[in-house]
């Protein structure tokens, strides 16, 4: 997609790192961005530096605070963005956690954690 100009875009782990990143350039090509991540504070802080990217008075921006992992939850917040903003042009998964350490290490519990939000999440949303 070349022409984001008026292009709804839905971006999860859009608070920080890589998705935050693509959340701050869209705007500079006339997109419309809302961001989803976990924590509303810092969904607010990047919204601020998103919306300093804006190039036209008409677009929008918002954010969504849910958990990818959480079915429930996720299919209730996209449910009601689509119902009131409508139907993403773009989608980008970008939400993803990680924990570096040796794997023998690790509590088997953080590998369930990792795949329920970097795998079942993307899948949820």
């Amino acid at each position: 997609m070349n022409n984001f100009l008026k292009k709804l875009v839905l971006i999860t782990g859009g608070s920080s790192g890589i998705g935050l990143a693509a959340a701050k350039l869209l705007p500079a090509r006339g997109a419309n961005v809302y961001i989803l991540a976990r924590r509303p504070d810092v969904l607010q802080n990047a919204l601020r530096e998103i919306e300093q990217s804006a190039i036209s008075a008409d677009q929008h921006f918002g954010v969504l605070a849910a958990d990818i992992s959480n079915l429930e939850q996720i299919n209730a917040k996209l449910y009601d963005f689509a119902a009131t903003t409508g139907t993403p042009d773009l989608l980008i998964n970008s939400a993803g956690v990680t924990q570096p350490g040796q794997f023998e290490k690790q509590d088997p519990e953080l590998y369930r954690w990792m795949m329920e939000i970097n795998i079942l999440g993307m899948m949820f949303v």
